[in-house]
C-alpha cells in the first residue's frame, strides 16, 4: 500500500497474510518476552513530523495516568520486540512504529490514534492475529497534507481522557 499518494484507502489494502505474521513472530521468538503491566505511550516527538499537533499535552495526559512516554526511534529492535510484547497496554498515533503490534501477547491492549475516515485497518488486523484487545482513539484532521502520512490531526482532551478510561477497563476484565 502507497500511503506517500493522497489515494483513498480500500479495506483490501489492508489484508494482512496470517503467516506472515507467524514468520515474524517466530523470526523474532528468541525476544519475545511474556506480558507483564506495564501501559505505554509511543511518542513520535522525535521523529521529526508528529501526526498529532497536541501530542505534548496528550502525552503529559498518558504520563499523569501511568502510562510510560517512549520514542520507538530511540530503541534497538530488540528493545522494541521485547517492549511490545511484555506491555499489558500500547498506545500510539498511526505510524510505522505500531506495526510492532505484531509482537504483542494475547490480551494485550492495543490503542492506536488516527482519524477513523481514513479507514485503515492494518493494525486492527496484525492485532486480531496476535489475539490483541483493540480500541481506536478518532482524530480530527487539522492540517491536511498532499498525502495522507503528511496530515496532522488533533485529539480532543476530554474523548482522550474518556479513551484512557475505556483502555483501563480493558485491561481490567
Amino acid at each position: 500500500m502507497n500511503v506517500r499518494k493522497k489515494n483513498n484507502f480500500r479495506i483490501a489494502d489492508n489484508i494482512v497474510a496470517y503467516s506472515a505474521v507467524t514468520n515474524i513472530r517466530k523470526a523474532a521468538e528468541v525476544y519475545i518476552l511474556p506480558k507483564g503491566d506495564k501501559k505505554v505511550f509511543i511518542s513520535r516527538k522525535n521523529a521529526g513530523f508528529s501526526r498529532i499537533v497536541n501530542e505534548k499535552e496528550v502525552a503529559q495526559l498518558f504520563k499523569d495516568n501511568g502510562y510510560e512516554v517512549i520514542c520507538t526511534e530511540e530503541l534497538t529492535y530488540r528493545q522494541q520486540v521485547e517492549l511490545f510484547s511484555s506491555a499489558a497496554c500500547i498506545v500510539g498515533a498511526s505510524g510505522a512504529a505500531l506495526t510492532n503490534v505484531v509482537y504483542c501477547n494475547p490480551e494485550t491492549v492495543f490503542g492506536c490514534v488516527i482519524p477513523r475516515k481514513y479507514e485503515f485497518c492494518i493494525y486492527s488486523s496484525i492485532a486480531h492475529m496476535v489475539s490483541c484487545e483493540e480500541l481506536y482513539l478518532n482524530a480530527k484532521v487539522v492540517r491536511p497534507g498532499a498525502a495522507i502520512s503528511a496530515e496532522q490531526c488533533r485529539v480532543d482532551m476530554d474523548e482522550c481522557r474518556q479513551y484512557i478510561s475505556r483502555l483501563d477497563a480493558l485491561m481490567d476484565h
